[in-house]
């Protein structure tokens, strides 16, 4: 589409009071060779605003430089829309409100009124320059990482999974479950909370085995990750093999570990009768506790 350029001019707010805006619309037509040059008392009038949108059905102007306030007011009201560009050059605040007036018998200053022209041409010169700003496309993936095969890490591809994004799941171990997998009974989730609740991950972990969009990567750890959200080079390192994929967005599910118990020698954890609570969720599940209640 061939361009047009329209320049218009506001002498409210005291602008007039400080440059000649007939003079400015001069310049714009002379110097800046715009095949459209106009003045306005208020631009940002009802009648301001249909003078621009005459002009731009009639005229064909596509490119508006307007000469008035700054562009952090009026902003919606000199919309001109997607397809056409907009260049504000603030005379009022930087030119008008700031340098000398018209004196009393009404000449204008002479460096204001060079000022004036200079905007004029320079936001001019801007809007010649200018073009509609395109966006930034790129193809981005929409897979997802998750490291992590516990139940943090299942609940996330999980649900993924069923909002139709393809998740990759990797594993250090050789199976999923994670931490909760061995023990006895799981902390109750629902109400009454009085008793301890049998242990579901095994549900868990065939679910995610059965679901098709969920890949899921046992004995494997990351190698690296790099790139940005959207579009992330990743490196697994299965068994000593090296796979590479792309992904979009990774959820680090990873943590859950007993603590060392051989830090623990001083409250007594050497002793036979004194265990960890992980240990004593193995000795629960296996059935060989010698401990009794007392």
């Amino acid at each position: 589409m061939d361009s047009k350029t329209g320049v218009y001019i506001c002498s409210g707010c005291d602008i007039d009071q400080a440059m000649d805006v007939e003079e400015l619309a001069k310049v714009a037509t002379k110097e800046c060779k715009v095949p459209v040059s106009k003045t306005h008392p208020v631009l940002c009038s009802e009648e301001g605003v249909k003078l621009l949108h005459e002009d731009q059905e009639k005229e064909g102007v596509n490119r508006f430089m307007i000469a008035a306030c700054s562009q952090r007011f009026h902003e919606t009201t000199f919309d001109m829309g997607e397809e056409n560009i907009v260049v504000r050059a603030p005379i009022r605040e930087y030119v008008a409100w700031t340098q000398k007036t018209r004196d009393e018998s009404g000449e204008v200053d002479e460096d204001t009124q060079l000022a004036g022209e200079e905007y004029i041409q320079m936001y001019t010169a801007k809007l010649k320059k200018h073009g509609i700003p395109q966006p930034f496309e790129q193809d981005t993936s929409k897979k997802l990482l998750v490291i992590g095969g516990g139940v943090s890490g299942m609940t996330a591809a999980t649900e993924a999974a069923n909002a139709g994004y393809s998740v990759d799941l990797v594993e250090k171990k050789g199976h999923l479950g994670g931490f909760c997998l061995d023990e006895h009974k799981l902390i109750p989730s629902r109400a009454p909370f009085s008793e301890p609740e049998n242990n579901y991950v095994s549900a868990i972990v065939s679910t995610v085995e059965e679901n098709k969009l969920i890949k899921v990567h046992t004995s494997s750890f990351v190698n690296s990750i790099s790139g940005q959200p959207g579009e992330f080079q990743v490196k697994l390192n299965q068994q000593g093999k090296t796979e590479k994929f792309k992904c979009g967005a990774v959820i680090m599910a990873t943590g859950s570990q007993p603590y060392d118990t051989a830090k623990l020698s001083h409250l007594g954890i050497n002793y036979d009768n004194v265990v960890s609570s992980a240990e004593f969720e193995q000795m629960a599940k296996s059935g060989k506790h010698p401990a009794q209640r007392w």
